[in-house]
């Protein structure tokens, strides 16, 4: 299991330095890790979709924190994924890229939405996958859970890489 400061240690990394990345290896909460070593490398000029990511925090993740069967899962990592003072999304720093943001808005996860103020996926608020640096935001009719499945998501995605923009 990784430290509870991770993410500290990892962009403490001189900026020329890229955190390698292991395409087979699984991390508990992968849009952490990955979030981590963009921002750590800087990729100036690339452009990058983020699906359904919780930006500011999860809600869920505040309810469910101290669930034994959600901290077996999620490890010290999953801790810091809610919206208070120590959630991770505080200490991560903008990214320097151009960045899509797709949200998804429908919910197979009942007891979970009624957990989430607002528009949401079942995981996720709307809202708080926004990024103030995003170049483009999109919502599609989807689930949390199902949203890379989504024909039009893969469709957006490959528009914004070669665009820079979602598909109108």
């Amino acid at each position: 299991m990784m430290s509870p400061n991770w993410s500290n240690a990892m962009c403490d990394r001189p900026s020329s330095h890229a955190v390698p990345i292991r395409p087979c290896t699984w991390y508990p909460i992968p849009w952490v890790a990955f979030l981590s070593a963009i921002i750590c490398s800087r990729p100036a000029g690339s452009r990058v979709v983020m699906l359904a990511p919780p930006n500011h925090g999860s809600e869920v993740a505040d309810h469910v924190r101290h669930w034994p069967v959600y901290r077996w899962w999620t490890g010290r990592v999953g801790q810091q994924m809610g919206t208070g003072k120590d959630a991770i999304v505080h200490r991560l720093k903008p990214i320097d890229a151009e960045i899509g943001v797709i949200a998804a808005n429908r919910s197979i996860q009942p007891w979970f939405s009624a957990l989430i103020p607002g528009e949401d996926d079942g995981a996720v608020s709307v809202a708080a996958t926004r990024l103030p640096e995003m170049r483009d935001f999109t919502i599609v009719r989807s689930s949390h859970s199902l949203v890379m499945f989504n024909r039009r998501v893969r469709r957006q995605v490959l528009h914004f890489l070669a665009e820079g923009r979602f598909a109108r």
